[in-house]
């Protein structure tokens, strides 16, 4: 399963070498380290993380334009994303 593991570099609970060390166990994952964001990435940087996320799933999932935005299906998940021009 494509799995996102995305780790602030200044999370000063949990220790961004642990992502690593997660995805070493699991297949086809992959890390990201966010510059100066902490443990909370999502609430820190949600559009960026929102950008990496989008990514992600465009890059594993069937997309079909739809005027203005994207739908994304993967599995039984349904995103609907603005195009970016």
């Amino acid at each position: 399963m494509p799995t996102l593991i995305l780790s602030g570099k200044a999370d000063g609970i949990v220790a961004p070498s642990y992502a690593d060390n997660f995805a070493r166990r699991l297949a086809h994952a992959r890390v990201t380290l966010l510059d100066g964001i902490g443990h909370l990435p999502h609430f820190e940087q949600a559009a960026k993380v929102a950008g990496l996320v989008g990514e992600f799933l465009r890059d594993r999932a069937v997309g079909r334009a739809r005027g203005s935005a994207t739908t994304i299906e993967y599995g039984a998940l349904r995103l609907c994303l603005p195009t970016l021009a």
